[in-house]
């Protein structure tokens, strides 16, 4: 007789598929994290990058015909000839020049210029480049159409002349023509909105998003990865029960015990009772009952 127990291979439950099966689970959750967070931080990223480019394109354009309004009256005087150019009288430019410079201050402008109608710069915060004629600029050409044109510029970009002031931070370039009281366009303004501290609420915005998404996305995976390890602690448990209960176990032909490990015999209510969570209930079958009770 073969007294060594055999459970066929079929049988066997391996315990390291408890830790490969909590492994995979768990770096499911931190790829499915990094790949949320990353659509939802570019999606926040572009909406939000949209949004500020407007509003900045809203403010350069509101500041800008405000600066206009003020001094329309310096820039087209009413005694001058019809359909002569915009110009500043060098009487009155350095009062203009330092109220300009001024308002410029208080809303973080780093640069303005103020074309006549034949694209000469009459004015403008970097005083190297006024009296120079930019020929060859289409949004300027625009303006002095009657167009309004306001359009984003990476640092060290989008500058119009070789030699003039640059900037390294972002701008929002905005151009308004200039029109004298019977609505004629004499002459074109163009002003430079800096992009930082626009930048500086989208980065505040963007950083406060992604910090609550990650504290989110941390509980709710948290749980997931807590109740699936206790899924998977159950399932090793219930599956070594069933381990216990298969395969061919050594059984005495006559007394039906059951030999364990240790070649110790045990009855099989007892194995089968240490080993699972069943338990035994004794009575006797009809056909005992009519053997061993036959009255």
């Amino acid at each position: 007789m073969n007294d060594k127990i055999h459970i066929p291979a079929g049988h066997v439950y391996d315990d390291r598929h408890h830790g490969r099966l909590l492994k995979l689970f768990t770096i499911s959750c931190i790829s499915s994290g990094i790949l949320i967070l990353s659509l939802v931080g570019f999606s926040i990223y572009t909406i939000f990058t949209n949004f500020i480019l407007n509003e900045a394109k809203t403010d350069a354009e509101s500041l800008g015909r405000a600066l206009l309004e003020q001094e329309t009256e310096t820039l087209i005087r009413s005694d001058l000839e019809a359909d002569k150019p915009v110009a500043v009288d060098m009487d009155e430019f350095r009062l203009f020049d330092q109220r300009v410079r001024r308002n410029l201050g208080v809303f973080q402008v780093p640069k303005i210029k103020i074309y006549s109608k034949d694209k000469k710069i009459v004015y403008s915060s970097d005083n190297t480049i006024i009296g120079k004629i930019d020929r060859r600029n289409e949004n300027l050409d625009k303006a002095l159409r009657g167009e309004t044109v306001s359009l984003f510029q990476s640092g060290g970009e989008g500058w119009d002349l070789d030699d003039e002031q640059r900037f390294d931070p972002d701008m929002v370039e905005t151009y308004l023509p200039i029109r004298d009281s019977h609505n004629a366009i004499q002459g074109a303004f163009e002003i430079y909105m800096d992009m930082s501290p626009y930048r500086v609420g989208l980065k505040k915005v963007l950083t406060t998003s992604l910090a609550a998404l990650i504290v989110i996305l941390a509980f709710i995976f948290g749980t997931l990865l807590y109740f699936m390890r206790r899924s998977t602690q159950t399932i090793y448990s219930k599956t070594q029960e069933l381990r216990v209960l298969s395969g061919l176990l050594p059984i005495c032909s006559f007394c039906k015990k059951i030999r364990n490990n240790e070649g110790d015999w045990e009855s099989l209510e007892k194995y089968i009772t240490a080993r699972s969570e069943s338990a035994f209930s004794h009575s006797v079958c009809p056909a005992c009952k009519e053997k061993h009770y036959p009255e």
